[in-house]
């Protein structure tokens, strides 16, 4: 094994990258601002009690931008309050949502995807998830985050209404209860485990409601990369051409793989014709230094 030092170069890891705007509901357009605050607004921002009342209120208008706004305002002058940090993740479930079928790609591309092809996505995205991002990653939380996914779209006719199907109040709230019971009940020993797990859930869905699988298995896959961080999503077809737009000419591609190791990065692979290729670097070669700073 080889040891390499580089110089500073900007580097993307273009899988897993989050950028957003916040569109207020599905009727609105994606870049409708969050109205300001207004003056009643401010009267009763002492009052946790009326800033819970308006947040809820924002709710039930389905504005998840200007409701999660309320949260997080209430949560730093309140941080002990559990009612608010409860309300702030639904919403945030909600705004995510909404923005996934805000966007075209993802409805003409990924909800058209046959059965086996949304498995293999949904396998794919758990594979890099445990081969390339910073730390280890349990399976669970990304299993548990794409069934508070599922719950939450359950919720919004929207959804139900684009992915063609119109269950009865009780059957989606059958659904709903079953979803929580599997999320009590986890045990994911693998990635294995873990798409089959996804798998149940939505072919429940599809038999219980008729929901299509895709749709299903979708959330699973933008809920693994939800769950991560604050600053990790899946990308769309769409969001990921806007992201080569904007950053062509800024960032020079190296043309390998890398993974983590104990003593800095590791190539698994270099793609032939590339910069890092024609430099000589080759699979097993370890770089323990960029532009002089020691890479762990």
């Amino acid at each position: 094994m080889r040891r390499f030092g580089l110089p500073c170069k900007a580097w993307l890891l273009a899988a897993l990258l989050a950028c957003t705007t916040l569109p207020a509901s599905w009727a609105a357009p994606a870049d409708e601002p969050t109205p300001p605050a207004t003056p009643a607004d401010r009267r009763t921002d002492d009052d946790p009690e009326l800033v819970l009342e308006r947040g809820l209120d924002q709710e039930r208008g389905r504005n998840w931008a200007a409701a999660i706004e309320t949260y997080r305002g209430a949560l730093e002058q309140w941080p002990s309050r559990v009612d608010f940090s409860r309300r702030l993740r639904l919403c945030e479930l909600h705004f995510k949502l909404v923005r996934r079928y805000h966007d075209a790609s993802f409805r003409g591309v990924l909800l058209k995807l046959p059965r086996e092809l949304s498995i293999e996505l949904y396998g794919e995205v758990l594979e890099r998830i445990q081969n390339f991002y910073v730390d280890a990653v349990p399976l669970e939380p990304l299993i548990r985050h794409g069934l508070d996914n599922l719950e939450v779209a359950l919720r919004d006719p929207s959804f139900l209404k684009i992915n063609g199907t119109s269950p009865t109040p009780e059957r989606v709230e059958w659904l709903r209860g079953r979803l929580r019971a599997m999320r009590s009940n986890l045990s994911i020993p693998d990635r294995g485990a873990a798409i089959e797990t996804a798998l149940a859930a939505s072919d429940l869905a599809s038999q219980g409601i008729g929901l299509n699988v895709t749709a299903a298995l979708l959330e699973f896959t933008c809920g693994a990369c939800d769950a991560l961080d604050d600053f990790t999503s899946y990308l769309t077809p769409a969001k990921l051409d806007d992201l080569y737009a904007m950053i062509d000419g800024n960032f020079v591609g190296l043309g390998v793989e890398l993974k983590g190791a104990p003593n800095g990065l590791r190539l698994v692979g270099v793609i032939r014709g590339g910069p890092a290729w024609e430099a000589g670097l080759v699979a097993g070669d370890q770089i323990v230094k960029i532009a002089g700073n020691v890479v762990k």
